[in-house]
């Protein structure tokens, strides 16, 4: 071999194949039907989705993980957990190859405690930006929670998956109302079918574990009423957005709290109007001089200086409470 050629020492066998040696199996619930296994393909790690061994052969699961494959495999989006191939792997049975993330599910991410504004507000919006693109392919999730949504570990970059019970107009198969009781809407759950609407309300209850925060958004997306909630996930980002979260509730806090105090002491400083009122006029204030002496010239007492008073002083805490009031509102309007 020529010294001067780049190339590999040993012979490279079974490139672009998963290699099962190398595969470590990825914990997953005890009450799933599926396993999740860690691979190497093509010199890239990759997650393989087969199911339990007590599932595989049977038509309804067979059905359900061939259904996810053909759900999630047209999906590209940068915050959909891609999807690549559908294969027999020999003690695995059938299994869907798709993306490796490198982080954990939101249920996970979320045992270290509630993020703080910025975060909760970039993984939101990320989770709208997903939903709204599958809803745009006309998709539905039907199957939206915290375990079913991937975070990296700094928090960066999130992944919807599990695409199990997603369902669309073309689909002709398990089209049943599904999803997680938990987070599923209440409409499906009396049995009704899944729509956009009823991922919105498990969008609002996937961002209420997130947050304490965005009441007003939150509530609206979980409405009783469907016809209440947010028609798609962009509105959801949007309130979001506008809604300007906690801090600019404390900061609204803080200028009404300061404006009812200022005004307060404005009210306790200001002296009261003063009126000058004439003194009282009486024969006994004037002297008069007789007209028997005229050399002498008229005396006339000084009349007393004019007398201040004090006009009675408004009552300020009608105007306080009026303050007080449109505080309150104005920070019941930003939560």
């Amino acid at each position: 071999m020529d010294d001067n050629i780049s190339g590999f020492f040993n012979t490279v066998e079974g490139y672009g194949n998963p290699d099962l040696t190398s595969f470590t199996q990825i914990p997953t619930s005890e009450g799933g039907m599926c396993d999740l296994y860690r691979g190497e393909r093509a010199g890239r790690f990759r997650v393989y989705k087969c199911l339990k061994p007590q599932y595989r052969g049977s038509l309804l699961h067979e059905g359900l993980l061939k259904k996810e494959f053909e759900q999630g495999y047209s999906l590209r989006h940068v915050n959909i957990c891609e999807i690549y191939s559908y294969m027999e792997i020999e003690g695995l049975g059938n299994c869907i190859e798709m993306e490796w993330v490198d982080g954990v599910t939101l249920d996970e991410y979320l045992k270290r405690g509630e993020p703080g504004e910025a975060t909760f507000l970039k993984i939101a919006r990320q989770i709208c930006d997903a939903l709204g693109y599958i809803h745009s392919r006309g998709m539905i999730h039907r199957d939206l929670k915290p375990s079913n949504i991937m975070v990296s570990h700094d928090g960066g970059i999130v992944k919807l998956i599990d695409f199990g019970l997603a369902d669309d107009a073309t689909s002709a198969v398990l089209k049943a109302p599904a999803g997680t009781r938990r987070w599923i809407a209440p409409e499906v759950l009396a049995g009704h079918p899944a729509d956009v609407r009823s991922d919105i309300y498990s969008l609002g209850a996937v961002l209420r574990q997130m947050t304490g925060h965005h009441r007003r958004c939150l509530e609206k997306c979980m409405s009783e009423d469907p016809a209440k909630r947010y028609a798609s996930a962009a509105q959801v980002k949007e309130a979001l957005s506008s809604s300007g979260g906690f801090w600019r509730v404390v900061l609204t806090a803080v200028l009404a709290i300061a404006l009812i105090v200022i005004t307060a002491l404005l009210f306790k400083k200001r002296p009261a109007p003063e009126v000058e009122t004439p003194p009282p006029v009486s024969k006994a204030d004037t002297i008069y001089v007789l007209p028997a002496e005229p050399e002498q010239p008229s005396v006339q007492q000084p009349a007393p200086g004019p007398t201040k008073v004090h006009a009675p002083a408004s009552e300020p805490q009608d105007n306080i409470d009026e303050i007080f009031e449109q505080a309150s509102d104005l920070f019941e309007e930003n939560l």
